[in-house]
């Protein structure tokens, strides 16, 4: 596709090119010939123009044989060096030479592989690399997610042959979100609006609004309005599948209500964080039309928030799927929260869902819910209705004015170092993928992944899906019963590629959005619709019986996932993009880098905690004694390895990060071993690099994750992301590989070949 024009659905390939240009130079030739005539017509004589013509005649003949003799020299010159080349194993295809100029424009060649893999295949990239102005990083997926907005937003705004009702919705929200002037000439009315249906607040009051009357006000009336736009604070409300019987949907309860990302956020010691939580708040209200200093109130919300940040359970805490798995009655946690608020009517009013007090519900840290009604009978009525509406508000910063847009910036620039908003246009087309995901993805698919690609992939797949076999066939610490039954779930595992088919037929997309309906100048009040039209959608599931085929991810997403409830892996067309995957890769380079992402998500389902899912999905103990404490062994050694990393003098949470880093680790090592399963070792290299495939594998794993972020967001990352940091997710796993030190000759020691390395996969 780079090296040749798309028109009309046909692939034009570099030799029609060529013919393209041989007509334009023959139309070319002919106007000349034609102004020679004219000029034949203004009196020079016959005689002199047939002599003259004879002269040029012969000097064009001298001309033609003399190219045809420079062709033809070239020629065999080029047929000689390309077999000379060729015989040495080296790709000369313009593919290979695209390839091989890509991987070796992100190199540095001054740093040793062995004392540095990251910075040797990456460092002349990240010293280049300008992160733009609305971005926290800039990496690959970031590139990848880019260009794959770039050809959605072709997709929208021209006309394509697949159609549908859906596709129009989708749209219709687009042009609704781009209709700047409707969207400035109604102001903020539409928020006084809710915040009137919500009782109102004392931050502000007008005859639009309302004015909050202590007398009227009630705390679950307030959370079932908010719960019908699916918005929960104070309690978290969602169906999710229960991890020990898959065939069924439960609710599932939890923390949330917090405006910073992080709650350690609350008690850094860094006095921006609050200072731009206030000014945040009051250039947000400022644009409401507040002139009255209210500080004071804000202070109170923030210090409400602290509070509630204070009672969340630690990231840390909330990882174990079996010390968090909690089954309760309705009428339990009705009775933790003594009456504060009514849940069978929050449920009921706000969400249309009919509960019992006997309906058994998810409730993980009931600690929260019991320190969250002490929280609540120890704060004034009107800090609670305050805070409500805050965070209700919030969610419209997006769908008001520009200057609003504008004001959440004081945040993210603190926050994640942002100091600008992306285009309108990129913006739009991020909401309408958001919301009209599987919509969205037909146009996507349609321009950007083919079946050849899904054939292909999968053929990796199962690949590495056999190393996994063959390798827990060869572990030494585990037991036979355990890696038998190991090995029934690696066979086991589903698969889903590309995306589902049925987005592709109109009539099945039409009906997965009928309940929803789209208006061109109603931007807001679309995405209200769209908010209602989710909530209606999620506790649809609680009649219904699972799919374990269901896609819980859009296939335009650059991400992929492995569900432990379902033991499948999904990989959606937006990742199966280059640079991670281009089926025009050198083989050894596609398993380096996609084939690792298919080894990760795989060994997903193997880490900490997806061990603990049998074979059909459920939470299950089906480990050994002893197998399970060899791998906790294992498990501890990577713990401390990634624990010990750090970046700016923070150091990394081994804790957080250890599935993660899990994956990581048997992901490029299945990744190595499904290579050598294809049977395709000697694949010719790359031009110019001088490495042989072994060397292109591990480039191929490493430079797709080649990331560059601002320092705010390095460190928002070690709080918050479950993954390690891009650098030490690529030095961790190659200084764990003992394929690694050879592919390199790396001496005994060396920083990228420790002696000690961490295995678990």
């Amino acid at each position: 596709m780079t090296d040749s024009k798309v028109e009309e659905g046909v692939m034009i390939s570099p030799l029609r090119k060529l013919r393209s240009r041989i007509m334009a130079d023959g139309y070319k030739y002919k106007m000349l010939k034609e102004m020679s005539f004219e000029e034949e017509q203004h009196g020079e004589g016959r005689l002199d123009r047939n002599s003259r013509n004879r002269r040029k005649n012969i000097t064009c003949c001298y001309c033609f044989w003399f190219i045809i003799l420079i062709s033809v020299i070239l020629l065999l010159l080029s047929m000689l060096l390309y077999q000379q080349y060729y015989t040495k194993g080296v790709c000369l295809t313009p593919q290979c030479v695209v390839n091989s100029a890509e991987i070796a424009s992100k190199m540095n060649l001054t740093v040793d592989p062995c004392d540095d893999f990251y910075e040797y295949s990456c460092g002349t990239w990240l010293s280049e690399a300008v992160i733009p102005p609305d971005k926290s990083t800039y990496s690959m997926f970031v590139k990848i997610t880019e260009a794959n907005t770039q050809v959605i937003h072709k997709t929208l705004v021209e006309e394509s042959e697949l159609k549908s009702e859906a596709i129009d919705k989708a749209r219709v929200y687009y042009k609704s979100c781009m209709n700047t002037n409707v969207i400035e000439d109604k102001g903020v009315e539409p928020i006084f609006k809710l915040i009137k249906e919500l009782g109102s607040w004392t931050i502000s009051s007008n005859e639009i609004s309302g004015q909050w009357d202590r007398s009227k006000w009630d705390l679950t009336k307030i959370l079932s309005i908010m719960a019908s736009y699916y918005k929960t604070p104070l309690i978290g409300i969602s169906p999710t599948r229960d991890n020990k019987d898959n065939t069924r949907y439960l609710l599932y309860f939890d923390q949330a209500g917090l405006t910073l990302d992080n709650r350690d956020e609350y008690f850094s010691n860094n006095t921006k964080l609050k200072e731009g939580y206030i000014e945040f708040f009051q250039e947000y209200v400022k644009l409401l039309g507040v002139k009255d200093n209210v500080t004071a109130k804000i202070e109170e919300i923030y210090n409400f928030e602290k509070k509630l940040a204070e009672i969340f359970t630690p990231k840390e805490k909330r990882i174990d799927v079996e010390k968090t798995y909690n089954k309760i009655k309705i009428k339990d946690l009705q009775n933790i929260l003594n009456n504060e608020v009514n849940i069978i009517k929050i449920l009921k009013d706000g969400m249309n869902v009919s509960v019992t007090s006997e309906t058994e519900i998810l409730v993980p840290f009931p600690d929260y819910f019991k320190n969250l009604t002490l929280l609540l009978q120890a704060t004034d009525n009107e800090t609670i209705a305050n805070y409500l509406v805050w965070s209700f508000i919030q969610m419209f910063l997006g769908y008001l004015p520009n200057d609003f847009v504008r004001v959440g910036l004081i945040l993210d620039s603190i926050e994640l170092g942002i100091n600008d908003v992306s285009p309108r246009w990129h913006r739009c087309v991020q909401k309408a993928s958001q919301k009209f995901g599987f919509a969205v993805s037909a146009l996507f698919v349609s321009e950007r992944f083919s079946k050849e690609s899904r054939a292909e992939v999968e053929e990796i797949l199962n690949n590495i899906k056999e190393a996994l076999i063959e390798d827990i066939e060869g572990s030494d610490w585990m037991d036979k019963e355990t890696a038998n039954k190991a090995i029934e779930k690696a066979r086991a595992v589903k698969n889903m590629i590309g995306f589902p088919d049925w987005i592709l037929q109109p009539e099945r997309l039409n009906e997965y959005y009928q309940k929803v309906s789209m208006v061109e100048n109603e931007f807001l009040e679309n995405y209200l619709r769209l908010r209602k039209f989710s909530l209606q959608q999620d506790m649809e599931y609680l009649h219904k019986k699972p799919d374990p085929l269901e896609w819980d991810m859009f296939p335009s997403d650059v991400n992929a996932y492995y569900d432990a409830s379902n033991n499948v892996i999904v990989f959606p067309a937006g990742i199966l993009q280059p640079p991670f995957y281009d089926p025009d890769m050198p083989v050894s380079v596609k398993y380096g880098s996609v084939g690792m992402i298919i080894g990760h998500e795989l060994t997903h389902g193997f880490d900490s905690q997806g061990r603990k899912y049998d074979v059909h999905g459920n939470l299950s103990n089906w480990w050994s004694e002893a197998s399970a404490k060899k791998f906790q062994e294992k498990a501890k050694c990577m713990e401390d390895q990634y624990g010990n990393y750090d970046i700016n003098e923070t150091k990394l949470n081994g804790i957080y990060t250890l599935t993660e880093n899990i994956a990581d680790n048997g992901g490029l090592k299945l990744a190595l071993s499904a290579y050598r399963i294809s049977g395709i070792q000697e694949e010719i290299q790359l031009p110019g690099l001088k490495m042989d495939t072994l060397q292109q594998f591990f480039m191929g794993f490493v430079q797709p994750w080649c990331s560059k972020s601002r320092p705010q967001t390095y460190k928002m990352d070690i709080q918050t992301d479950s993954h390690s940091i891009k650098r030490f997710r690529v030095i961790g796993s190659v200084s764990n590989h003992p394929e690694f030190g050879k592919a390199f000759k790396c001496r005994k020691n060396a920083p990228m070949n420790p002696e000690l390395k961490c295995s678990v996969w």
